[in-house]
């Protein structure tokens, strides 16, 4: 088996040099369902949250001294239109969603101005951004397989890619390659300066989104179809 890399090993792994896993995929389960449907959505997810279980096991069974700790994620909700969201990805789906109130998530990070938060117990330099924001893994005809993607959330989401690629090498019959990002390419982003322009034009939108959540304290309608338009 041969390993392609483009640069050194590790290269643009903001994850790795970050220090965190997280069952964060690229695609939101919005998405994944609007593509793949509900069911295939939900095994990616619970694919993704034992990933991070897979490689707290590794770290112990190679005792591998990195510190590991499963503490879980925190996401603030700052302004009431975030914390509408926060509601919303609290109330339903597969993943084990919390939803904070004021005190408990200030006490968490001592920040003021907190309305509430959602907390998840699935956690544990440049960012590689397909697209559609959606990682993908495969095997081709020519033996040649590939995986990325992972927009910064790569330490589970390569150990998952990984062993999905072992199970495709060797032709087992494994629940990983049914997954729906097993085969799918991400097509290219237009090329320079197209793909510059395009990007940092998406940027004052978001500002004004802010802006309009701060005025309205409803989600904007602005940023939920730019969204879209990024396949998220």
């Amino acid at each position: 088996m041969l390993v392609v890399e483009r640069e050194v090993a590790g290269f643009g792994a903001s994850g790795r040099n970050g220090g965190w896993c997280s069952a964060l995929f690229p695609a939101g389960r919005a998405a994944l369902a609007r593509r793949h449907g509900a069911v295939a959505a939900d095994a990616m997810r619970a694919a993704m949250r034992a990933a991070v279980d897979e490689v707290g096991t590794a770290v112990a069974d190679e005792g591998i001294d990195c510190g590991w700790v499963k503490g879980g994620t925190l996401v603030l909700a700052r302004t009431r239109a975030q914390l509408t969201r926060a509601r919303t990805e609290a109330s339903g789906g597969p993943d084990r969603v919390e939803l904070l109130g004021p005190d408990e998530a200030s006490v968490l990070v001592g920040a003021a101005g907190v309305l509430g938060a959602t907390y998840t117990p699935d956690w544990g330099g440049p960012l590689g951004i397909p697209r559609d924001w959606h990682a993908g893994v495969g095997l081709g005809p020519d033996g040649l397989g590939w995986a990325g993607g992972y927009v910064g959330d790569g330490v589970a989401t390569s150990n998952l890619a990984g062993r999905t690629l072992a199970a495709l090498v060797l032709g087992r019959d494994d629940p990983l390659v049914g997954l729906p990002w097993v085969g799918h390419r991400s097509r290219r982003w237009e090329p320079e300066p197209l793909r510059w322009l395009l990007v940092n034009a998406g940027l004052r939108p978001m500002t004004v989104a802010d802006e309009e959540e701060r005025l309205t304290g409803r989600p904007s309608v602005l940023a939920t179809s730019l969204a879209r338009a990024l396949g998220g």
